[in-house]
Parts: C-alpha cells; sequence; structure tokens
C-alpha cells in the first residue's frame, strides 16, 4: 500500500503541466470524455474470468508544443468490471484517475495522434454483484475491497480526429502495481478503452455548411477561376546570412529552384487558370486590375489580371493545420489568406531529394501530385451534390 502511493504522489509530481498554456488558445484544445472500459486477461485466466464492460468519463486538456509533438491531461472517473464464471459473480472497481500523455502527430497522418504516458489510478469502492441461483432471483450486492487501492499504469493510444470538435480514442492500459498474477483474480486487470472526445473550444467550427459542400463549390470555383502560384522569397534567411559567399549561393540556389518550380507549375498544372508571382508582390493586390508583377517559365516579369474568384498556393515552408506544424510543400489559401482544410487538398508535402535524386524530379511531383489531387477530389466529392 505505501509503495502504491510513493508511486502515486511522484507520478502526479511529473505531470508536464505548462501553467502559461491557455487553453482553447491556438494549438490547445480542452473538453469531456466518455468512454468504455474492456477488461483483458492474463492467457491462464480466460477459462475462469468473462468480459465485462463499464464505463468512463474524463475533462481533458491538450496542447501541441512543436509541429510533432504535444501533451495531454485528463481527470475523470471510470468503472471496471469482470465476471467470475466460476462463483457466478461479476467484480466492479469505481476509480478515480489522472493521466499524463505524450503526443506524436506523424508528418502524412494530420488527422492521427499516437499517445503513450502514464496513469495514476485510485479504487475508491468495490463490489461484488452474486447472482442468487438464477437472475430472476435477485442480485446480492456485497462490498468488495480491490487488492491495490492506488496503482500505477503504462498508456499506450490512437486517437482519429473525426470533426474538428470530435475524437475518437483507442486506449490500452497495462497496469504496473497490482497485476493480476493467478486464474482467479487477484490484482487489478489491464483494459482496453474505447472513447470519444469532445472539444468544447472548437463546437463554434459545427455549421450547417458541411466541410464537403465547402470544398464542392471551392473546387469548382477555382475550376472556373485562377490559382495565384506564390514564391517563397526567404529574405529573412537570406538577411540573416553573414557571410557574402554563404549568402550568395543561397540566392543561387533559391533561383535554381524558383526555376524549377516556374517550369513544373507551367509543364503539370492543368486544372485552372493560374499566374506566379512571388510573395513579396501580393501586397500590391487589390480586388481586381492588371499588375506587372507575374513570372513567364523563365521568370521574366510579365502582366496579368486579378479578377473573379482565385485561390494562393503559396510555396514554401509554412504551418498547416490547427496543431501548428511546419512542413515544406504548397499550402492553398482563400483570397483573405485564411488557409484552406480538408477534404479540400489545402496541402501537399515537398518530398526531400534523396542522394540520387535530382530536386526537379521532386518539384515535378508535388506539383503532379496537386493537379491530380484537385481532379481527384473533385471527381469524389462532386457526386454528393450534382443532380
Amino acid at each position: 500500500m505505501n509503495r502504491s502511493w510513493l508511486l502515486l504522489i511522484t507520478w502526479l509530481t511529473l505531470i508536464p503541466f505548462n501553467g502559461s498554456a491557455q487553453l482553447g488558445s491556438d494549438g490547445s484544445n480542452y473538453g469531456l470524455g466518455l468512454h468504455l472500459n474492456v477488461p483483458v486477461f492474463k492467457p491462464f485466466a480466460n477459462d475462469t474470468l468473462g468480459v465485462k464492460a463499464g464505463w468512463g468519463a474524463c475533462v481533458f486538456g491538450d496542447r501541441t508544443i512543436n509541429h510533432n509533438w504535444g501533451y495531454r491531461v485528463h481527470a475523470g472517473f471510470d468503472q471496471s468490471k469482470y465476471l467470475h464464471d466460476i462463483d457466478n459473480t461479476i467484480t466492479i472497481f469505481n476509480n478515480g484517475n489522472l493521466t499524463s500523455l505524450a503526443l506524436f502527430f506523424p508528418e502524412q497522418m494530420s488527422e492521427t495522434q499516437f499517445q503513450i504516458g502514464l496513469t495514476g489510478n485510485y479504487s475508491f469502492k468495490g463490489t461484488r454483484e452474486v447472482l442468487d441461483g438464477t437472475k430472476s432471483s435477485g442480485v446480492r450486492r456485497d462490498k468488495y475491497r480491490p487488492p491495490a487501492r492506488g496503482d500505477i499504469g503504462l498508456v499506450l493510444g490512437i486517437a482519429f480526429e473525426l470533426k474538428p470538435h470530435l475524437l475518437l480514442r483507442f486506449n490500452y492500459t497495462e497496469y504496473l502495481i497490482s497485476k493480476q498474477y493467478s486464474d482467479f483474480i487477484d490484482g487489478r486487470p489491464d483494459q482496453v478503452q474505447i472513447g470519444l472526445d469532445i472539444r468544447f473550444n472548437k463546437l463554434d467550427e459545427i455549421n450547417t455548411k458541411s466541410d464537403y459542400s465547402v470544398a464542392y463549390d471551392q473546387l469548382n470555383n477555382l475550376a472556373n477561376g485562377k490559382m495565384i502560384f506564390m514564391l517563397s522569397t526567404r529574405s529573412s534567411e537570406i538577411n540573416a546570412i553573414a557571410d557574402s559567399v554563404k549568402k550568395s549561393d543561397f540566392i543561387k540556389d533559391l533561383k535554381t529552384t524558383h526555376e524549377n518550380l516556374v517550369k513544373a507549375i507551367y509543364r503539370h498544372y492543368k486544372y485552372s487558370d493560374f499566374l506566379i508571382c512571388y510573395d513579396t508582390s501580393v501586397d500590391e493586390f487589390g480586388e481586381s486590375g492588371t499588375y506587372q508583377v507575374f513570372l513567364d517559365s523563365n521568370l521574366n516579369k510579365i502582366s496579368g489580371i486579378i479578377d473573379g474568384y482565385r485561390l494562393y498556393g503559396h510555396v514554401g515552408e509554412n504551418f498547416y493545420s490547427e496543431y501548428r506544424r511546419s512542413a515544406t510543400g504548397i499550402y492553398i489559401y482563400d483570397s483573405e489568406f485564411v488557409m484552406l482544410k480538408s477534404p479540400f487538398p489545402y496541402f501537399i508535402k515537398y518530398r526531400e531529394k534523396s542522394d540520387s535524386e535530382d530536386d526537379y524530379y521532386n518539384i515535378d511531383k508535388m506539383i503532379l501530385e496537386l493537379n491530380q489531387s484537385l481532379f481527384d477530389q473533385q471527381r469524389l466529392i462532386s457526386p454528393r451534390f450534382d443532380k
């Protein structure tokens, strides 16, 4: 018992909570989680113990701390439940818990998070339900003291963002202290948790027009409008280079990249009309007009007309999604420079070249992928709305 409490207190003091993190600010979420708990038995107990699902709830907060990592803290209640086949009884634990998890966001799975961490669990009530003969004869409930009140568990999990405000979560907990060690339960069973998390700070993003309807309009309007490709000048990086030789080499490499990008766009982008300019030229644009800031396939200045529907494709490094992750590629914005979101293909990642690859080949693939993604999404979404 003393060891249980010592481990529990030690764990609670190590929770990585950042006092400066304001829940609900950019990159942070808070809300309510509801879940089912399913016990997992050791192989030697499969013939004597049966599965019963319990339930639970928690309040949670999470925050992203860089482009691939974040953390989550949640506190709540859960019920552990299992059946003794031999004597026809059901054991129920009512538990309070406090859990801290590290979150990992894979680069290519922007709506998925992997979770690993520890949970502190305390059983404040135990009950055994004894069937008197048959179910119709009634149930007798006896108090039951758990083998160990406090416990620490290792948690592994994965969560999928179904909607900005809704996550589907799967967790497995392996308890470390009161472990099951015989076929007739003497310790706490491990458990699988299946839950839904509701982000209260994202509820205002639920509106009457679905994401697919918005993407349908954007794809059709773009097909009849223009894509304005903006090449990143990286001026702040250039100004920060003190060595004149290194600065000259950097500018030379950047010009080569721009040449490859422009050639790839002229060669492969077919979804709509387009114009190309440097990102520093965008501030000059009004609602409509003719501007001498656009680029031909040789990076020479040409005039172009801004009018009607348009989207902006920024080519370079930027942040994407509410998780604030940084990556290099093409980011698509509306005319107010608000980034679009799925199911519109709003981000196409640039694949870093290997030693055996030419950079132009990778840029080619990026533009081809953008073009194909636009056509594919229009083909997939249109049947929902076309009559």
